[in-house]
């Protein structure tokens, strides 16, 4: 449990490398994932309990690898493979550290990994929304001068009505600042 726990120090590289001082730490972002599935996956009819279980597990691997990100979003990120290969990695060691629970969570983890379920894929719009809501909280409170680029990337990535319907309610604030 104590390789989890680090998740509530370790900041999201995507915050980092903006300069964002107090960046969102991991368990942070992961709780308010877990949140927008309490408050929405009803609107797509699906299980709720399995979608908090999926949120709250979505980025667990990072307690091991740290929080990789992409070329796609910064020049220092990673290829895609290497980052997934290294993902994948850190995720079987992690499960590794709850030896009872193992089958249930590697369950959980090849399902969020190879976007298998409705859910899963629920979740990954979920993460996406979030980072879109965080950006949004620090454009207003000073910390970020434009989010533009996380809305520009996110929209074509959402696959569920509800989260397509939320972004656009975002974008719309995003227009007031």
């Amino acid at each position: 449990m104590e390789k989890v726990l680090k998740l509530k120090e370790l900041k999201r590289t995507g915050w980092l490398v903006r300069n964002i001082k107090d960046a969102e730490s991991v368990a942070s972002h992961s709780f308010n994932v877990a949140l927008l599935c309490v408050l929405f996956a009803e609107d797509e009819n699906l299980d709720v309990r399995k979608c908090i279980e999926l949120a709250l597990l979505h980025d667990l691997h990072e307690a091991e690898c740290g929080d990789l990100i992409s070329k796609e979003y910064c020049l220092q990120g990673l290829d895609a493979r290497e980052k997934l290969k290294r993902e994948l990695e850190a995720a079987e060691s992690m499960l590794a550290a709850f030896p009872e629970k193992k089958e249930k969570l590697a369950k959980l983890s090849e399902e969020l990994f190879e976007m298998k379920t409705k859910e899963a894929i629920f979740v990954k719009d979920m993460d996406i929304l979030e980072t879109c809501l965080q950006a949004l909280y620090y454009v207003k409170h000073g910390k970020l001068a434009n989010a533009s680029d996380f809305f520009s990337n996110a929209e074509a990535k959402l696959s569920t009505a509800t989260a397509k319907r939320l972004f656009k309610e975002m974008k719309a604030c995003l227009a007031n600042f």
